[in-house]
C-alpha cells in the first residue's frame, strides 16, 4: 500500500511514545510505531476538519489557532460524562449547519 499525503516517520512516532514511557526500556515493535503513525495522522486531519467547520460557523474565511483552541477539547476528552468538554463532555455536537465558502488553512 503506497503512502498518500504526509506521514508521520517512525523515527518521530518512537521518541513521542518513549517520552512517556515510565520504563525507558520499553521497546516498541514495527507494527505498533506504523499504527501509532496512522493514529496521529488521523487526530491531525481531523482537527484540521473541525476547526474549518469551526471557522465555518463563525463566519470567517481562515483557519487561525483561535479555532483549533476550541476544538482541541473536543478531540482529547473520551465518550459523554468521562472527560472535559461543554455539557457531559465527550463526543461534540454538531457546530452550525451554515454553508459558507471553505476557509483557506493556514501553512506552518
Amino acid at each position: 500500500m503506497e503512502e498518500t499525503g504526509a506521514v508521520f516517520r517512525k523515527e518521530l512516532v518512537s521518541k513521542l511514545l518513549h517520552l512517556h514511557f515510565k520504563d525507558k526500556k520499553t521497546k516498541v515493535s514495527g507494527d505498533a510505531l506504523q499504527l501509532m503513525a496512522e493514529l496521529l495522522k488521523i487526530f491531525v486531519v481531523e482537527a484540521a476538519i473541525r476547526s474549518v467547520r469551526q471557522a465555518q460557523a463563525e463566519g470567517l474565511a481562515r483557519v487561525d489557532v483561535e479555532q483549533l483552541e476550541k476544538v482541541l477539547p473536543q478531540l482529547v476528552s473520551g465518550p459523554p460524562g468521562t472527560g472535559p468538554g461543554p455539557g457531559t463532555g465527550g463526543w461534540p455536537t454538531p457546530i452550525g449547519s451554515e454553508r459558507a465558502s471553505p476557509p483557506q488553512l493556514l501553512d506552518f
